[in-house]
């Protein structure tokens, strides 16, 4: 039996506008090595019709069933891995071409815990709003929010075993939540100047999100008295509302 390499997650509901574009950039670099993984929540479109269409024709891992949200979901693929490198890819993103033939020799000669590089912004349509590349340092803006894009991370499956998987507390910063307790673990984070992935970048709530920041932040100890950065944010937040507010009123 082929040593699994490369396990790839994505986790899903009611997908069925996006999923197919996800499905095929992953398959289509499918070998002996990497295993594709899907995890849905019960779908009531045509999602799951979708993925069995492509199950017919790849070894696709899949299951269907309710779960307490995103990050309960993704700790269930993870149970189902069997890589040594576990990646994310929502349901709305898509892998970079011809990625993993590109960095699969690179992955294998690593000693780090992980391994990240750069995600396209795209909208809706498709169309890139821009390249973003973190930091190399991830030290530097742990505080602030999530340095890295879990779209454009690999992590070895044995530090989701060793950290117990995510929190699934958290609605939207699990992953941000991940990546600290990581780093406060002491695992080790190298950076590729390489495309991994193409996100589409939606409408989470802002405020939500903020407070669930403010939530990692204060769990994982980042501030030692006052969390500036909620602060900062809150205002930032505010400041868009009122102009937009006022600019309806024009």
């Amino acid at each position: 039996m082929n040593k699994i390499d490369i396990s790839i997650i994505t986790v899903c509901f009611n997908s069925e506008k996006t999923i197919e574009k996800c499905i095929k950039s992953v398959v289509n670099q499918l070998d002996l090595n990497i295993e594709y993984i899907i995890v849905d929540g019960q779908s009531t479109d045509g999602t799951i019709n979708i993925i069995k269409k492509y199950r017919e024709k790849f070894p696709i891992k899949f299951i269907s069933e309710k779960d307490n949200g995103i990050y309960d979901a993704m700790n269930k693929g993870i149970e189902l891995a069997e890589g040594e490198w576990i990646i994310f890819i929502n349901s709305d993103d898509w892998l970079e071409d011809r990625l993993l033939s590109r960095i699969n020799k690179e992955l294998k000669e690593q000693v780090e815990d992980s391994f990240y590089g750069n995600i396209r912004k795209v909208d809706e349509e498709g169309n890139m709003i821009n390249i973003s590349k973190p930091t190399y340092n991830i030290s530097e803006i742990i505080k602030k929010g999530m340095p890295v894009f879990h779209q454009a991370i690999f992590i070895k499956r044995k530090v989701y075993s060793e950290l117990g998987g995510f929190d699934i507390s958290f609605k939207i910063a699990g992953d941000w939540d991940f990546i600290c307790r990581m780093y406060g673990a002491g695992y080790t984070f190298k950076y590729s100047d390489v495309i991994i992935s193409n996100f589409t970048v939606g409408g989470t709530s802002s405020k939500r999100h903020i407070m669930e920041k403010h939530r990692v932040r204060k769990k994982n100890k980042t501030y030692r008295f006052l969390d500036f950065y909620i602060i900062k944010e809150l205002m930032v937040d505010y400041k868009r509302k009122l102009f937009g507010r006022k600019h309806k009123e024009q």
